[in-house]
């Protein structure tokens, strides 16, 4: 363990930036490394940058995002279908409005990106593959196993 002194001379070495990383990952630190990072910062005159806490996802939440994920899968499989009837790819991408919409929503996160894009065909799909994605990570994230057609609502 250091002693407060070499922690002091150790965070004169340190830069900015890998001081102000140092506050986006506490649990990475001591509290005194800690310390020592937030007393070279002050005498700098920087302030430290504290990060901002999420919020908590319930289990009401999660299932929310797994369900309109699985939706969200079905319109990518019929969106591939329908770009080879003509016309249907209008159909679909009026349909994909709702659940990406729904999921976005559910991911906490603005759909209005999304939407715009669900106008382009091409485009449009791929916006459904991003936000399938970031689905995929949030569910991972909270323990959730996540297959080729999202999430089993047995899991759950």
């Amino acid at each position: 363990m250091s002693t407060p002194q070499e922690l002091e001379k150790q965070m004169t070495e340190k830069t900015e930036q890998e001081l102000q990383t140092m506050f986006a990952r506490p649990d990475d630190w001591t509290p005194e490394a800690l310390n020592a990072a937030r007393a070279e910062l002050q005498k700098r005159n920087i302030p430290v940058i504290e990060p901002v806490l999420q919020e908590a996802w319930t289990k009401q939440n999660v299932l929310e995002v797994a369900k309109f994920q699985k939706w969200v899968i079905w319109m990518i499989l019929i969106s591939l279908v329908a770009m080879f009837i003509p016309f249907a790819t209008i159909v679909t991408g009026i349909i994909q409005l709702y659940f990406i919409f729904k999921l976005a929503t559910a991911l906490r996160l603005s759909a209005w990106g999304y939407i715009i894009m669900a106008f382009i065909p091409l485009i449009g799909l791929i916006a459904l593959l991003h936000l399938n994605g970031k689905a995929t990570k949030k569910l991972k994230a909270s323990g959730i196993r996540v297959g080729l057609m999202g999430a089993r609502m047995e899991d759950f």
